[in-house]
């Protein structure tokens, strides 16, 4: 199980070339489902046969190697494509900025500390979590939108001013 990265594909191509390339020559017989059994324990093999060994190395080596992709990378794919779509959206936008401001300005942060207390911030997101910037926006969301308003006008940044029209 893998992500969908295309060097991960190929490395999963070309281990199922050799398995394959391995196994080409050796032919199979028909077999029956049976109980599953560890193949490392070397007891199993001390009374085989040569024709039987040579059967069991055939079954082994041709066995196909398939790449499965992780669901919940594929999810994470998804959703983000689909944030990406919206991600231009002003209040996302402005969400953003101000998280960049309290992270990356120590005069801003110093004020917004002073205005909301030095316990709480805006989360940044990160690019392989998506519910980052749901936590993001939430942590907007919680915070006191006239005292928010005042701190930006304070600070010269209205124009990350949240309205009721956002």
């Amino acid at each position: 199980m893998c992500d969908n990265a295309s060097n991960t594909k190929k490395a999963i191509e070309v281990l199922d070339e050799l398995a394959l390339g391995e196994s080409s020559d050796a032919v199979v017989p028909n077999t029956v489902a049976t109980e599953a059994v560890p193949v490392d324990d070397e007891s199993l093999w001390e009374d085989m046969s040569e024709a039987d060994l040579a059967n069991v190395d055939a079954v082994l080596r041709g066995h196909h190697i398939e790449r499965v992709s992780c669901f919940a990378h594929s999810i994470q794919l998804v959703v983000k494509e689909g944030l990406a779509c919206i991600k231009s959206s002003t209040v996302l936008s402005k969400c953003s900025a101000l998280a960049t401001l309290v992270h990356h300005s120590p005069l801003f942060r110093s004020a917004y500390e002073e205005a909301f207390g030095s316990g709480r911030s805006v989360p940044a997101t990160n690019a392989t979590r998506w519910n980052s910037l749901l936590r993001q926006v939430e942590a907007v969301k919680r915070l006191d939108t006239k005292k928010l308003t005042a701190l930006l006008q304070h600070t010269d940044h209205s124009n990350l001013t949240m309205s009721t029209s956002h």
